[in-house]
């Protein structure tokens, strides 16, 4: 199901995880990202950032794995860092 025809409140859903994920921050912090942000949910597999794509967007990652690639000069891609997050 889309998130657009889901029956409840992104922006509430939105509130809710930047609450959980981040209690230690003021609540004033936490509305700013609320505000600011877009929650926004990916599938195994799908790719956050295109190589050379200019970055217009810092991630918040609340859960879930990511790999971050790099080229090398031939290139080859490898693995720079792999997070693991679990909450």
């Amino acid at each position: 199901m889309a998130l657009s025809k889901c029956s409840f409140n992104i922006q509430h859903l939105q509130k809710l995880l930047i609450d959980l994920a981040f209690p230690f921050l003021e609540k004033g912090v936490r509305e700013e990202l609320n505000d600011a942000g877009t929650l926004r949910l990916f599938n195994k597999g799908d790719m956050l950032i295109a190589l050379n794509e200019l970055i217009k967007n810092t991630f918040i990652i609340l859960n879930g794995f990511v790999k971050v690639y790099r080229e090398n000069i031939e290139g080859s891609q490898f693995v720079n860092e792999s997070l693991f997050l679990d909450k």
